[in-house]
């Protein structure tokens, strides 16, 4: 009897260990199932356009600062590059009131200094990309070498007639004055096209707040797709931010969705 009771207990333990666990026995780790699943997916692909982000250089010559926005499956990046650009005093009498001439002056080297460095950081992006192409803040026609050489003319001669000074001498003291990218593309450094709808344009000219900030910002985006390219370039006013723009774009198109580098200039040579 004893030796059956024996017997019963061990095929009683026997069929507790094939079902399950005895009560004393700590259960078996069969190993993460989470992280195994995981492993087993592939990791996201980085794009095209985000190898470019993070292959962008975090120091440029005449740049203050470069911030990387990257985001998850981009197929585009758009580089936005800071600018102060020039601006007439329209019937301001200038050159007959002396404190309002050397407020210009100031102005004008100010603007003249911010386009230096815009000019330094176009040449550094030329250096690693030979067929440099820039979208350009104020135009909505193509340009033609023409039309970029009049109006650098026509920027100098403004200037020269409300500084009451020598066009030539103007032309020495502020050479970047109407703008590095006019500079740079008669330089052959770059070839411009332009980044406003007309319509938009003509609306943020009249004041219209929406169109001077979103309506032209959301424009540079959508011009940017069109281009088809990984990447595309585009100087801006420094006070115009494109974050908040390519969230509202990513939100309503994912799958065209972009990231952003935002390049801004020294204020001063070296600052």
């Amino acid at each position: 009897m004893g030796n059956l009771l024996r017997k019963l207990a061990l095929g009683a333990s026997l069929l507790v260990g094939a079902v399950g666990c005895g009560r004393n026995e700590a259960p078996k780790k069969s190993g993460n199932l989470e992280a195994k699943v995981v492993a087993t997916q592939k990791a996201p692909e980085v794009t095209e356009s985000n190898r470019f982000l993070r292959e962008f250089p975090e120091k440029i010559p005449g740049a203050r600062s470069v911030k990387k926005y990257e985001v998850p499956g981009a197929k585009d990046c758009l580089v936005h590059i800071g600018q102060k650009h020039y601006v007439s005093l329209g019937g301001w009498e200038v050159e007959k009131d002396p404190d309002v001439k050397k407020v210009y002056q100031e102005f004008i080297a100010g603007v003249n200094r911010n386009q230096e460095n815009v000019a330094k950081i176009i040449y550094h992006l030329h250096d690693r990309d030979k067929d440099l192409e820039i979208l350009n803040e104020g135009y909505f026609k193509p340009l033609s070498r023409k039309k970029i050489n009049r109006d650098y003319s026509l920027g100098i001669v403004h200037a020269s007639r409300k500084l009451d000074e020598d066009k030539n001498v103007v032309l020495k003291k502020y050479p970047y004055l109407p703008g590095a990218e006019l500079f740079a593309s008669l330089a052959g450094i770059a070839k411009l096209s332009p980044a406003e709808d007309e319509v938009i344009y003509e609306r943020a000219k009249k004041g219209d707040k929406e169109a001077m900030y979103d309506g032209r910002e959301d424009y540079v985006l959508k011009k940017a797709w069109e281009d088809r390219k990984p990447y595309s370039y585009v100087v801006f006013g420094s006070k115009h931010d494109f974050k908040d723009n390519i969230d509202r774009w990513n939100s309503k198109k994912p799958d065209k969705k972009m990231s952003l580098i935002r390049v801004d200039p020294e204020e001063e040579n070296g600052r």
